[in-house]
């Protein structure tokens, strides 16, 4: 999945592949499936993101960090040119909750599509053909 992400006057590519779990834990040791289900485990997919991220960060059931690291590796994926994460974050002229109230929302599609799983069911259709 891929989109293009815009922050003030910044846009940027983002990208969730197969492989961004595996780019979470090697860029920073975490488990990324771990980070991602405290991130959006308590979350509805048809809630506002930005109501939703705005009053769990000012609740404090938001770690903005686990956002910042996912939205690096989404970037990283989308443009793999991009310098390493405090240096990529210094170069956006907002505060930190403007970040998180522009770019969560629209991460929030990529977040919630790692998280749920497709698997087909098992049982016979009814009735038999």
């Amino acid at each position: 999945m891929e989109k293009i992400v815009r922050v003030g006057e910044y846009e940027f590519p983002v990208k969730s592949t197969a492989a961004s779990l595996f780019s979470y834990r090697r860029n920073f040791g975490r488990d990324g499936m771990r980070d991602l289900l405290a991130l959006v485990g308590g979350m509805n997919p048809k809630d506002n993101p930005k109501d939703v991220a705005v009053s769990a960060f000012l609740d404090g059931n938001f770690e903005i960090d686990t956002l910042y690291r996912f939205i690096w590796v989404f970037a990283k994926a989308g443009d793999p040119s991009i310098p390493p994460m405090e240096e990529w974050l210094d170069g956006f002229e907002v505060t930190p909750m403007d970040f998180v109230s522009e770019v969560f929302p629209q991460v929030t599609e990529l977040l919630f599509s790692m998280a749920k799983t497709t698997v087909k069911s098992k049982k016979k259709p009814y009735p038999p053909k």
